[in-house]
């Protein structure tokens, strides 16, 4: 499902020659999950460097290999031949932030399709993951993981996800029931930061208008959906927060 970023430097060969081509630094900016590569080529056609070295942020050796590019990539690349000459390439990684308001409400009528909608303010560009999932005052089940790239059985071929654009992650439900009442939820990955759109789909009542206001009866079960990942965040809070302490004392002692 993702793109990934190569560092390409198959056309320096390894003999002897070569003089870099292009300025020292290379200004690159890619949206997350796209492919990018990133530039470092001999100016003579026929010439060969002894041996080729990629680095990130001066420091941290990068064989030349694949990897999904996410905004932790956001980084200066270095590549370098014979071990004096070389090039900066500073890649800028656009990453996804989720748009619109965080709660809202859905109304739909018996039988019809409805789109949850969630999307990346970016449109081009796409988390490293993202799930939907569907709460009940009782339950919380799975929908739908790109890192699985599974359709839960309940829901396999009553739903699809948006292709109009790679940061389009909204969510088709056809032939809605009262079954699909609840609470569903959007959430992605980025760089060890989540961020969520809760969406509560109900009933279109005749009568009843659509309306964006978010009841206070649905406050409960917002709690109970949110409360494992405001509890996870504050755990890892708590754990970051007490490794530094043991390391600043350490640093003392």
């Amino acid at each position: 499902m993702f793109m990934s970023v190569c560092l390409i430097s198959s056309v320096l060969h390894i003999t002897a020659g070569c003089t870099l081509s292009g300025p020292e630094v290379t200004q690159i900016t890619v949206y997350s999950g796209r492919l990018v590569m990133l530039p470092c080529s001999c100016s003579e056609p026929d010439a060969k460097p002894e041996y080729v070295r990629w680095t990130v942020n001066q420091g941290d050796h990068r064989d030349q290999e694949v990897w999904y590019i996410t905004e932790k990539d956001d980084a200066l690349y270095r590549c370098k031949i014979n071990g004096s000459s070389f090039k900066d390439i500073r890649l800028h990684v656009k990453g996804c932030t989720l748009s619109g308001p965080e709660r809202s409400e859905i109304t739909a009528s018996l039988g019809q399709s409805v789109i949850l909608p969630c999307s990346c303010t970016e449109t081009q560009a796409k988390p490293h993951s993202f799930t939907w999932t569907v709460g009940s005052m009782l339950t919380i089940s799975e929908i739908w993981s790109s890192l699985g790239s599974n359709w839960s059985h309940v829901y396999r071929h009553r739903v699809q996800l948006s292709s109009n654009s790679p940061g389009d992650l909204s969510l088709l439900l056809s032939n809605f029931t009262h079954r699909d009442e609840g609470l569903y939820a959007c959430k992605i990955t980025t760089h060890n930061t989540t961020d969520h759109r809760l969406l509560f789909l109900t009933e279109l009542k005749k009568g009843q208008g659509y309306s964006r206001r978010f009841p206070y009866s649905h406050i409960a079960l917002i709690v109970f959906f949110t409360l494992p990942l405001t509890a996870g965040c504050y755990a890892w809070r708590t754990l970051k927060k007490k490794l530094c302490e043991d390391t600043a004392h350490q640093q003392h002692m």
